[in-house]
């Protein structure tokens, strides 16, 4: 997430759709005054050791994927409507299948200690309790939502009929990311991953920039996935918001 006073524009990182490309790309235009969470090293530091400092109206903390309805909320209307306000977002299987590699990534390195016996699934599926033993009581990624899940059912298709899974801010539809509590959009430009190049073209145009746009933070697919045609079914259901507003 950023806030540029120095540019005026606001970034939306929504997660697995470029936003670390992207912030990486704004970082070298940016002053002392703005305000990155998360992507370069930079912001990582502040989204973790100082993001507890901003707090908005209603209490919530802004972090590194922040929705714009917390952002305005957090800068008070007046002071909202003076920015211009991007974000991009991306087909929605594409993104959770994104995730799911993502999640089987930061999981590789404790493939051969992360093995769960059926009274071990059943207690973090029915109680959401974790063994006692290492990794799971020194790696805070133990506590992703979307990680349990992968712990319980290692395949796509398992993962997603996990309830922890969906409990993940990950999955959450993009398009709670850019409205307000009536479901109106409150951003000004929305892109598309599948349209980079034109959305490099629109910000650089807008904001009088050069971009040196890279793909970081890419999930390289860890196994071969076949998506039957219920878990499309699934998937249309949980986005039929992020369908319908964003002509998916």
């Amino acid at each position: 997430m950023i806030i540029s006073q120095s540019k005026g524009f606001i970034f939306i990182h929504i997660h697995k759709c470029a936003g670390t490309s992207i912030e990486e790309a704004l970082a070298s235009h940016l002053s002392y005054n703005d305000i990155l969470l998360g992507s370069t090293p930079s912001g990582e530091r502040f989204n973790a050791n100082w993001s507890k400092l901003l707090v908005s109206r209603s209490g919530g903390i802004i972090k590194k994927h922040s929705t714009a309805r917390e952002i305005k909320d957090f800068l008070w209307t007046h002071a909202w409507g003076g920015y211009f306000k991007f974000t991009v977002v991306r087909h929605p299987v594409s993104r959770l299948l994104s995730f799911y590699n993502f999640l089987c990534e930061v999981l590789k390195p404790y493939h051969d200690l992360t093995d769960l016996s059926g009274e071990e699934k059943n207690d973090l599926r029915s109680h959401n309790l974790l063994p006692d033993r290492t990794p799971f009581t020194e790696k805070s990624i133990f506590q992703w939502p979307g990680i349990k899940a992968l712990l319980l059912s290692p395949c796509f298709d398992g993962v997603l009929e996990e309830k922890s899974f969906w409990k993940d801010p990950a999955t959450r539809p993009q398009a709670e990311s850019v409205t307000d509590k009536q479901g109106k959009i409150i951003l000004d430009f929305i892109g598309k991953i599948e349209e980079l190049g034109s959305f490099k073209s629109n910000i650089e145009s807008r904001l009088d920039i050069q971009l040196n746009l890279k793909h970081l933070n890419k999930s390289h697919p860890t196994r071969k996935l076949d998506l039957s045609r219920d878990i499309i079914r699934l998937i249309e259901k949980k986005y039929e918001s992020d369908y319908e507003m964003f002509s998916y």
